[in-house]
C-alpha cells in the first residue's frame, strides 16, 4: 500500500460475501498492517462467524481498493426493521461490540471511511441505517456526519453508550483502590480455603472453559443475555475462542473456590489492551465470584505490562467501582428520506428524533443532578 490512497479515482468498494475468499486475503492482509482497531474486527472472530452460515448468510464486506490492492473493509448486514423498512447496520448485531470503524491502516481510515460511506449514501437497499458501536471519534463517525445530513438524510440523534476503562498505569488510582484491597483480601481467604485465581491462555483451555463459562452465563442471565442465546451463536463463540486464543488475543479469567470454578471471565487482548467481554459465576460458591474474578484480572493484566484494561460497553455500579474514566461510543441511526421512501416512514423517524431528543434532554438532567449527590 502507498501513501497515494487520497481521494485517488480508481478508489473502488466492492460488496462481496463474507465466505468469499478474497475477503479473508484482504482481512488479513489489512490486519497485518496494523489495519484493526478493536479485537470485534479481528479476523479470527469473522472467519468464524463465515463458519457458522446460519448466522453470517447475509452479511457482506464492503471492500475499497485502489487498483486492485485492498486499502480498507467494513462488514455490514441488512435485516427488516419497525415499520417494514429496510435496515442495514454493522455485523453481527448481537454481538454487543464495541470501538468499531473501518478496518484499514490508521493513515487510510479517513479516506476508506469517505469511500465507505459515500458508497452507503448511493446504495437503494436501505431506509434506516442503523450503526451501533462506533467508535465517536473515529473517522468511519466523522464522515457518516459529514456526509449523511438533510435533505437527503435525516441523522437521528445519537446515542452514547458509556465504555468505562482502567487505566493501568495509574496505579494509585486503579491497584490501590477500595475496590481491589476488597478483592485481595477476598482472594486470600479463597486462597487460605485451597482455592486460586489463574489465567488460561492455551487454545484448548480457553474452549473447554468457554463452554463452562456459557452454561454459567445463562444459567444466570437466560431471560435477558441475547450473546450466546442459541447454539449456532455458542458454535461461533467457540470457535472465535479457538482462533483467537491460537493467535494470543482470547483468554480465560479462572477462579476457583470450594473446589470448583466459581468465576470464569472471558476477555480479549489487543495491543497494550484488555478487554472484558463476558463472564459467568457460581454465586453459591460465596465471597463474591464476579466481583473478585474481575479484580484479579485487573491485577494480573497489569503485571503482564498491558495499558488499560477496557470494560466495554455499560456502566454497572461493579465496573464504575475499578473504573478510572469513561468514554462514549455511538449509536448512529440515518434516516433515508429520498427516493421512494414513504411518508409514513419519514413521520416515524422524525417522531423518533423528537423522543430521542427529549430522553436524552431528561438524562443529561438526571445525571448532573446524581453528580451533585456524591
Amino acid at each position: 500500500m502507498t501513501s497515494d490512497v487520497g481521494d485517488a479515482p480508481a478508489l473502488r468498494v466492492q460488496s462481496l460475501a463474507l465466505a468469499d475468499p478474497r475477503v479473508g486475503i484482504a482481512w488479513r492482509q489489512l490486519q497485518a498492517t496494523g489495519g484493526v482497531s478493536s479485537p470485534f474486527l479481528v479476523w479470527e472472530l469473522f472467519s468464524a462467524l463465515a463458519d457458522v452460515p446460519e448466522l453470517s448468510g447475509g452479511t457482506r464486506v464492503l471492500v475499497v481498493d485502489v487498483g486492485g490492492r485492498p486499502v480498507g473493509l467494513l462488514p455490514v448486514e441488512p435485516y427488516d426493521g419497525p415499520h417494514g423498512l429496510s435496515v442495514l447496520g454493522l455485523t453481527p448485531r448481537w454481538l454487543g461490540a464495541d470501538h468499531l470503524d473501518v478496518v484499514a491502516e490508521p493513515r487510510h481510515r479517513p479516506t476508506v471511511a469517505r469511500a465507505v460511506v459515500r458508497h452507503l449514501a448511493a446504495r437503494r437497499d436501505w431506509q434506516l441505517l442503523d450503526l451501533d458501536g462506533l467508535d465517536r471519534s473515529c473517522p468511519l463517525t466523522q464522515q457518516l456526519r459529514l456526509l449523511l445530513r438533510p435533505p437527503r438524510f435525516l441523522p437521528l440523534p445519537p446515542i452514547e453508550t458509556p465504555v468505562p476503562y482502567v487505566a493501568l498505569r495509574e496505579t494509585t488510582r486503579s491497584l490501590r483502590s477500595n475496590a481491589m484491597k476488597e478483592v485481595a483480601r477476598k482472594l486470600r481467604a479463597i486462597q487460605r480455603g485451597g482455592g486460586g485465581f489463574s489465567v488460561a491462555r492455551s487454545p484448548e483451555q480457553v474452549v473447554e472453559l468457554l463452554e463452562e463459562m456459557m452454561n454459567l452465563h445463562n444459567q444466570r442471565f437466560a431471560a435477558i443475555s441475547t450473546v450466546f442465546a442459541t447454539p449456532a451463536r455458542r458454535r461461533f463463540h467457540l470457535l472465535a475462542a479457538q482462533r483467537m486464543a491460537e493467535a494470543g488475543m482470547a483468554r480465560i479469567y479462572r477462579l476457583v473456590a470450594d473446589g470448583v470454578n466459581a468465576g470464569l471471565q472471558y476477555d480479549f487482548a489487543l495491543g497494550d489492551r484488555v478487554f472484558f467481554y463476558s463472564s459467568g459465576i457460581l454465586p453459591t460458591a460465596g465471597r463474591s465470584p464476579g466481583l473478585v474474578a474481575l479484580g484479579s484480572a485487573i491485577s494480573s493484566a497489569a503485571e503482564e505490562g498491558f495499558r488499560e484494561f477496557d470494560l466495554l460497553r455499560g456502566d454497572e455500579p461493579y465496573k464504575l467501582r475499578f473504573s478510572t474514566g469513561t468514554r462514549r461510543n455511538l449509536r448512529l441511526l440515518v434516516f433515508r428520506v429520498t427516493g421512494s421512501a414513504s411518508l409514513r416512514g419519514g413521520s416515524w423517524a422524525t417522531s423518533r428524533a423528537l423522543r430521542q431528543l427529549t430522553s436524552q434532554m431528561r438524562a443529561r438532567m438526571t445525571r448532573s443532578v446524581d453528580f451533585s449527590r456524591r
